[in-house]
């Protein structure tokens, strides 16, 4: 026989119904308010169903769970053509357990699950679609995907961005099927995103570390051989992807390992304006080990294109002219050691080729750099002598 509905019961059922709902509903709220920028928020709600699915079936399982307990104790008294105890007596037993378990098993599972991992996934699979729509990235996602990766820790959000911004740019430059139509892949598609993406590893609040590097100049290189195979190496994805690589190796070199800076090196694919760019930085934070490397390549395509007026040897000269203002005493000397050897090997003559270089450059200290250089040459002093 079921117990007396007193009033403290009831009030008792009441309590404990509005604790789990409060609970199960505040938790995920509030790791919610913790872990997302307030811009998402509004996204999140927006896309609770679908998103959150879960956390909003669990209150209502939670709820249901107990109404079953209390419609298993005093069943409704009036009869129907099934008597509810009995229905409730065979039935809401086993429903209840169930209803626990999945609980239970649904907690446990998002608990383990990174919000931040799901909204980033959404947002990558959302754009995908829009992508396809329109043949254009979304402005207003690219925006919001952009800010997990700026504000996120480097081992979690941010890692998780920019292996979803992977994947993107896979999906855009593999062209997509529209009205039974093939759309290609036509080196325009990606500018929003190459213009944005060093935000997210650029970042003096929250910058990335030497894997989200790595990960990105991994990025990068799959860029650069989709555009060589589409044959896009005109194309203004290009232009913005070295642009980027640029970025990147700067950031690299100041924050990053060796290695890690060794890896940006090898990606500038030996094209003496990144390699320049770099080894100036370098110098900037002492990075002799990394500049020394930048060097010898510059020196080699230089070698290669012959040691005459053109882009390779001013981009040699200017790095020479530079590290020879170099704190390092061997590094001077090491430029000073190669003009030294290597003189005679410019044609028409090295002064000749470092006019040429004084005229390449819009950098007013690559140019003043040079023009020291010059005069020290033309007053007839051994460049071995010069400091």
């Amino acid at each position: 026989m079921s117990p007396e509905l007193l009033p403290e019961t009831a009030r008792t059922f009441l309590i404990v119904n509005t604790a789990l709902l409060v609970f199960s509903i505040g938790i995920p709220s509030l790791v919610i308010q913790l872990t997302v920028p307030e811009k998402l928020r509004l996204y999140i709600l927006k896309n609770l169903i679908s998103t959150f699915g879960l956390f909003l079936a669990i209150p209502l399982i939670l709820v249901a769970n107990s109404m079953m307990l209390i419609f298993y104790l005093y069943p409704y008294p009036y009869p129907v053509i099934i008597p509810l105890k009995v229905w409730y007596g065979e039935w809401a037993g086993c429903f209840l357990a169930i209803c626990i378990i999945l609980s239970i098993i649904g907690w446990v599972w998002y608990l383990k699950q990174s919000i931040m991992d799901k909204l980033i996934t959404k947002l990558r699979i959302e754009m995908e679609k829009r992508f396809k729509k329109s043949g254009m990235l979304d402005v207003d996602l690219l925006e919001d995907f952009i800010e997990i990766g700026v504000y996120g820790e480097p081992n979690n959000q941010k890692a998780l961005v920019i292996r979803e911004f992977g994947e993107l740019i896979k999906y855009v430059q593999r062209g997509y099927q529209k009205n039974k139509k093939i759309k290609k892949y036509e080196g325009q598609e990606l500018v929003i995103l190459l213009r944005k993406y060093d935000k997210i590893l650029i970042n003096n609040s929250s910058p990335g570390d030497d894997n989200n590097f790595l990960y990105s100049f991994g990025i990068l290189a799959n860029i650069f051989e989709n555009l060589k195979n589409e044959n896009r190496l005109d194309s203004i994805d290009h232009q913005f992807t070295i642009v980027l690589m640029k970025r990147l190796g700067k950031k690299a070199i100041e924050i990053c390992s060796r290695s890690t800076c060794l890896c940006s090196i090898d990606l500038s694919k030996n094209r003496a304006d990144i390699l320049f760019s770099l080894g100036v930085i370098a110098l900037k934070y002492n990075r002799f080990e990394v500049l020394k490397t930048i060097q010898n390549k510059l020196e080699s395509l230089a070698e290669r294109a012959g040691l005459k007026q053109n882009e390779e040897t001013a981009f040699l000269l200017g790095i020479l002219s530079h590290i020879r203002k170099s704190e390092s005493q061997s590094m001077r000397e090491l430029a000073n050691s190669y003009l030294e050897t290597n003189k005679n090997l410019f044609k028409p003559s090295v002064t000749s080729c470092l006019h040429y270089a004084r005229e390449f450059y819009d950098r007013f200290d690559t140019k003043d750099n040079i023009k020291q250089l010059i005069k020290k040459i033309s007053n007839k002093i051994s460049i071995s002598l010069v400091i």
